[in-house]
């Protein structure tokens, strides 16, 4: 029990609130429109982001079922993810762009956007409120940017200096200057298919990596009365707050009937897809009045708005659970016509809108947009620089050792070898180089979930209570194969012994295979045998396992104690992961902000909030730090003490000042929500706690 002094502190450290701490070709189809002005409405990052995640999750799971699979990728000429990039030269409105050449050599990233004017959600990604002002905010120096239209050729340079002028305009009133910016950017002035004459391949990459779903694809509704019909591009509303068109309705015809601006209840759409106009009311009042009227789904007439708007939810509206999907779409005479109307969802199959050269050269895939914003070419920029730091950091000497390289983990039995290790002991640094790939060539090949994927070692010699023990932890992306990541765990070091260890990686559920790498880095620091220092000499096992995060939470850790006499250190540190996951009522454990305390001799108190949980952009903002961009889920939001496709930290603190040297020290642990014991009223997440403490001689 703690004494109140010290409760107080835990409390004025963590808060009472959320706390303080460290191409399909238009002219097949019967008719194909869409309005091309340009301008945008508002648009808002959601806020209650434990309903946005369940109906995104339902989104995969229903996109899953209806994905066309091209597991044997037949027809991609080639063009495998990973491959040297070939030459090329483009002409552009700056001058002739050469693949490698002065500008951009083969170190040199680039990012290939094609726009596809019969795209709605690509008019929204160029049109809607603060997507280029993002992108010329947060995109990187040293990446560089492609963009070409697949407009005919004539149209196809208005596009590209369009999409100038725009990223000029954006760049003007943003802190950044044009003159040095522009020099990324690179506007082809040839339509993307009219490159093939050139001898470029550029098109056939991205027709070889041919797509259909959000944000790639084309998204379509065929509407029909008696005597006419035709195809409109549509922008579904945000991914995260309604269902999917195409996951709900598959490809049935369904009765379409009008209901005005649809802001209040309309009996009369019951058992059918309500068409309302854009005014009197937002998305939200008119989603949720058709949604009472028995509407099957909304399709919102663009009488307002000169191009597809980005619907979302805005505030507490996006806590009231919406089942219905809407989409919007251009408007047409036909829509007028109230009898006898029908409507169809589509998505065609298209050219890929994005694709990348990596920092090595080599042929990259760019991911998924979970909404229509150019801030995701920044990201996957931001990737970029990342794994060239990252291979900057495996360049320096170590002393490496394979464990697993192209091994299959396979459901959630997962993977294990056994490696001999040779003698480490001059080393006092260990760091684990592990990567997560899956079976195949392309990123659909991977699982759709997210993972905790664990490492555990045991080694002959190694004391009996240290078998099994983590050694690491990450969790695996939704449907990306490019993560690795290099994390430091120093003091567990006494976890390993030169002779025979059996490594086993799990996390990934039945059906599911990852395929993961992992390589022992081991080396010396500078510091080693100086005064002070020490070299990682034993490891006490503390806090092991996965507990419910309620009331009883506390209840479950034991303190342990730490005796000078018995153990001669140079140094203690306290070694913990932690990551919380499931969903109660607060969105505990995976999107509340837990604080998580260590007490030394009932008065040093070391705290460690996760603030970064349950924020829009909380893991996004985290790419450099490795986090994979641009997954097929909802990766964007800021986890509780993790992030989808990321290395899970560890959190150490040196604690050697903190202890006595002539009596027994105490060392406590606590977990609270809200500056208190968590107290859900249903369904309790859960905390998973790994704690050591780590004695350096």
């Amino acid at each position: 029990m703690l004494p109140s002094s010290i409760l107080r502190l835990a409390l004025l450290c963590v808060g009472f609130g959320s706390g303080f701490g460290v191409s399909s070709n238009p002219d097949s189809n019967p008719e194909l429109r869409f309005s091309p002005k340009r301008t945008s409405p508002a648009s808002s990052f959601p806020d209650a982001l434990v309903h946005r995640v369940h109906t995104a999750e339902a989104n995969i799971a229903g996109k899953s079922r209806g994905r066309v699979q091209r597991k044997n990728h037949q027809g991609t000429g080639g063009f495998v993810p990973g491959v040297p990039a070939p030459a090329f030269k483009v002409p552009t409105l700056d001058g002739e762009l050469l693949y490698p050449g002065p500008a951009v050599n083969r170190s040199t990233s680039v990012i290939f956007h094609s726009y596809n004017r019969s795209s709605a959600f690509l008019q929204c990604l160029w049109n809607c409120s603060g997507s280029v002002e993002d992108f010329v905010r947060t995109s990187p120096d040293g990446v560089h940017y492609v963009f070409v239209s697949s407009s005919r050729d004539g149209d196809a340079v208005d596009d590209v200096r369009w999409m100038k002028e725009r990223l000029e305009k954006a760049t003007v009133k943003s802190e950044r200057q044009w003159k040095d910016f522009s020099k990324q950017l690179h506007f082809v002035t040839t339509s993307l298919w009219s490159l093939r004459e050139l001898g470029v391949w550029i098109p056939d990459l991205l027709q070889a990596w041919s797509c259909e779903d959000h944000n790639c694809g084309l998204d379509q509704v065929l509407i029909s009365t008696p005597g006419r019909s035709l195809v409109l591009p549509r922008l579904d509303a945000r991914y995260d707050w309604l269902p999917s068109a195409t996951s709900t309705f598959g490809n049935r015809t369904l009765p379409g009937k009008l209901a005005g601006d649809g802001c209040t209840v309309d009996v009369g759409v019951k058992g059918s897809v309500a068409i309302v106009s854009e005014k009197n009311c937002d998305y939200f009042v008119k989603v949720q009045s058709m949604t009472k009227s028995g509407a099957l789904g909304v399709l919102v007439v663009q009488d307002l708005s000169s191009h597809p708007p980005d619907m979302n939810c805005d505030g507490d509206e996006c806590n009231i659970p919406l089942n219905i999907p809407c989409s919007a779409i251009p408007n047409d005479p036909l829509l007028s016509r109230g009898t006898n109307v029908t409507v169809q969802y589509r998505n065609v199959v298209s050219e890929n809108f994005f694709a990348a050269i990596d920092p090595s050269g080599r042929l990259a895939e760019f991911g998924w947009l979970l909404h229509p914003s150019l801030v995701y070419l920044p990201w996957q920029a931001q990737w970029f620089n990342y794994r060239q730091s990252l291979d900057g950091r495996l360049s320096e000497p170590a002393f490496s050792i394979n464990v697993f390289n192209g091994s299959v983990m396979r459901g959630d039995r997962g993977v294990s070898t056994n490696v001999t290790l040779p003698s480490f002991q001059k080393y006092d640094r260990l760091a684990l180089d592990f990567a997560l790939s899956c079976q195949g060539e392309r990123d659909e090949d991977c699982p759709h979930w997210d993972r905790t994927i664990q490492l555990f070692v045991c080694c002959e010699g190694v004391e009996s209570s240290l078998c099994g023990a983590e050694l690491g932890r990450w969790i695996s992306p939704f449907r990306r194969r490019i993560g690795r990541w290099l994390t430091s765990v120093d003091p567990l070091i006494p976890l390993l012994a030169p002779s025979r260890c059996t490594f086993t990686v799990t996390g990934a559920a039945a059906g599911e295979f990852w395929v993961p790498s992992l390589n022992l880095r081991f080396s010396q620091s500078q510091a080693l045998g100086t005064l002070g220092s020490g070299r990682p000499a034993a490891v006490k096992r503390w806090i092991n396992g996965t507990f419910t995060f309620d009331r009883n939470y506390n209840k479950n850790f034991k303190d342990i104690t730490l005796k000078y006499d018995d153990l001669k250190w140079k140094q203690v540190k306290l070694y913990s992961v932690i990551t919380g996951h499931g969903s109660d009522e607060n969105g505990c454990g995976e999107f509340c902000v837990t604080s998580h305390q260590f007490v030394v001799n009932h008065k040093q108190l070391y705290n460690m909030t996760f603030n970064n949980a349950g924020t829009p952009l909380g893991c996004a903002e985290r790419v450099l730090l490795g986090v994979e961009p641009n997954e097929h889920g909802t990766w964007l939001y800021g986890r509780n003490g993790w992030c989808d496709g990321q290395q899970v930290d560890p959190w150490v603190i040196d604690v050697t000042n903190d202890l006595s040297l002539s009596k027994v020290n105490v060392i406590s642990y606590f977990g609270w929500f809200r500056g208190s014991d968590p107290d859900p009223k249903q369904s309790p997440g859960v905390i998973t706690i790994n704690a050591y403490v780590a004695i350096f001689a």
